[in-house]
């Protein structure tokens, strides 16, 4: 049996995150938050998210 995850619209992430909603766009555009256009509206996979997110903690924890 598949599992649906619920997707995030990129406002919800915006609010997520505390960024304004036309940075998560931006970044969506450029490929630096992974996310999936469905018939023209952006989507994001949280577990990817969160996946995403940790590793740029990881990232900055190594340049400390």
């Amino acid at each position: 049996m598949i599992v649906m995850e619920e997707y995030l619209t990129p406002e919800e992430v915006a609010q997520k995150l505390k960024l304004h909603p036309s940075t998560i766009m931006r970044l969506l555009r450029t490929g630096q938050i992974p996310g999936y256009k469905v018939v023209g509206s952006w989507r994001i996979n949280p577990t990817e998210l969160d996946a995403w997110m940790e590793q740029r903690k990881n990232k900055r924890t190594e340049k400390d």
